[in-house]
């Protein structure tokens, strides 16, 4: 019994804790990965992978003017080009919860001229926020962090992000970084707390 309340402790308290930024709730279902492009592989398999619901979500990368290029390379961890477009699928938590939050946050050089997140329906989702500002170690990359909310949770999300070189300099991007929250029903959320108070009443019985 004691081992129970702990582990019930412990996943509250780890649902506090955010590693891309995001508020999460207890019960919620957090996904986070990070790709920084240090194999030549595409699709690129994100370096972290703190994936629970499916396999990795891949990123997938397009060029300007050019169909899928499965042979693409990265140099040096930078993918750069005239103009860059990427493509990723996350698998999503298959209860149809209420809605889902998603944090994009990226180190790029060059002009952001598209940014969506779609379901497999087609049906566009809102971005709540999006902050740009010039990066602490050089300011020559942009930071860029972006938050969306979907609803309802759908079975897995599509982003879509494109970039262009300005004044013929060429489109970089040196990491992404994105973070998932499926945010279950209140109903469920009260589950869990009156399960946590259950087990505390019967530690203290015994």
């Amino acid at each position: 019994m004691k081992y129970s309340t702990f582990v019930l402790g412990l996943c509250l308290a780890l649902s506090s804790v955010s590693r891309a930024g995001l508020a999460e709730f207890a019960g919620a279902t957090v996904t986070y990965q990070e790709w920084h492009f240090t194999t030549n592989t595409n699709p690129a398999a994100p370096e972290v992978d703190d994936n629970p619901i499916g396999d990795f979500p891949e990123l997938n990368a397009r060029l300007q003017g050019a169909f899928f290029a499965p042979n693409l390379t990265w140099e040096d961890g930078i993918w750069r080009d005239s103009a860059l477009t990427i493509t990723i699928d996350i698998p999503n938590n298959q209860v149809p919860n209420p809605y889902k939050r998603v944090l994009v946050q990226m180190l790029i050089q060059g002009d952001l001229v598209l940014s969506w997140i779609r379901d497999g329906e087609g049906n566009d989702f809102e971005r709540i926020s999006r902050q740009m500002e010039p990066a602490e170690n050089d300011p020559s990359w942009l930071l860029v962090t972006d938050e969306w909310r979907i609803e309802p949770n759908p079975f897995f999300e599509r982003l879509c992000y494109g970039l262009s070189g300005v004044d013929g300099t060429e489109a970089m991007i040196d990491w992404i970084k994105i973070q998932t929250v499926c945010v279950p029903e209140p109903a469920s959320i009260g589950l869990l707390v009156i399960g946590g108070v259950s087990l505390t009443f019967l530690k203290r019985r015994r």
